[in-house]
């Protein structure tokens, strides 16, 4: 008896694990398509796959053709340094919030070195 009780406990502390972290996974994945949509001066999607880009190791395997293609030409470059603005409020032409992900490349551009996300 009490084997069937630790059985039924264990299996719903495992299935409820299970639930949550599925969820997690599909609230963050990467769409391509949103990902590149922009409106006027807004990326609307963009903040939504924060998660999907910050934690994901299979985008930091990437070369930079092949980040390029993946999240296109990025807002600006300054050497192996690629930006992409996540949001932006500003007061009339004027930037007053920046939220942007930074992606360092190594130095001959083969790898990622980090990414991260400046406010």
């Amino acid at each position: 008896m009490c084997q069937i009780i630790i059985y039924i406990v264990l299996s719903t502390i495992l299935l409820s694990c299970n639930n949550q972290e599925e969820a997690t996974i599909e609230k963050s994945d990467f769409n391509q398509k949103k990902w590149l949509t922009k409106e006027g001066n807004d990326y609307p999607y963009r903040n939504d796959m924060l998660d999907a880009i910050l934690y994901n190791d299979s985008i930091r395997t990437l070369n930079k053709t092949q980040i390029l293609a993946l999240l296109g030409e990025p807002n600006r470059i300054n050497k192996e340094y690629l930006y992409y603005t996540i949001s932006q409020k500003r007061l009339g032409l004027s930037p007053l919030h920046t939220k942007t992900i930074i992606v360092k490349m190594s130095a001959d551009n083969s790898r990622v070195d980090w990414i991260k996300l400046h406010e």
